[in-house]
């Protein structure tokens, strides 16, 4: 079966939500063991005003929600008020110069969070890359683990994962197993709501 787009919309609007927050949500409870207590969580955003809407470019942000409990409607309010609140990336690196740690060899560890978006283009060949290009993963170099999930064609997601040498290959795929089971109880309950 897996995750799927379909079956995260529905999860979604049973709980008044986005996919990419029960998403989300599944992967904050997961990540219980490796991060206690209140946790960031460093998202990608287009980094984009309306104002830049006809400009070529890129233009990504990071986003640092910072997370409570690891409830669909807590990690809303955190990433909506996280969202509210954007600014571009090199101001906030400016004005807190200690987050420079984030990125740095033997930084704090962060768990960075992303779910790949992909527009519908039927129709479209593909594109097929030269093999070689190191191309795909997170953008930036965050320490810790980056976990992104893509869209198949079938319309399931499958989960990346890419971590720093100090976590062990069986931890990477116990979170794995933890994020398929917090999503299977996210999606349960909202069934049963």
């Amino acid at each position: 079966s897996g995750i799927t787009q379909e079956r995260a919309g529905a999860v979604a609007r049973a709980v008044r939500s986005t996919p990419f927050v029960v998403l989300f949500t599944a992967f904050a409870r997961a990540l219980g063991p490796l991060h206690q207590g209140e946790t960031v969580v460093p998202v990608l955003t287009h980094g984009r005003r309306r104002s830049d809407w006809d400009t070529v470019g890129l233009y990504m942000n990071v986003l640092p929600v910072r997370l409570g409990p690891p409830t669909v409607g807590a990690v809303h309010h955190a990433f909506a008020e996280a969202y509210a609140n954007e600014i571009p990336f090199p101001l906030l690196l400016d004005a807190v110069p200690q987050a420079d740690a984030l990125f740095a060899d033997g930084g704090p560890s962060l768990a960075q969070f992303e779910v790949i978006q992909v527009p519908d283009c039927a129709g479209v060949e593909p594109l097929t890359i030269p093999p070689g290009l190191n191309l795909g993963g997170p953008v930036l170099p965050v320490n810790g683990l980056a976990f992104w999930l893509e869209p198949g064609a079938s319309g399931s997601y499958t989960a990346c994962l890419r971590y720093r040498r100090s976590y062990q290959d069986a931890e990477m795929h116990t979170l794995i197993r933890r994020f398929v089971d917090r999503w299977e109880e996210i999606d349960a309950h909202a069934t049963r709501a």
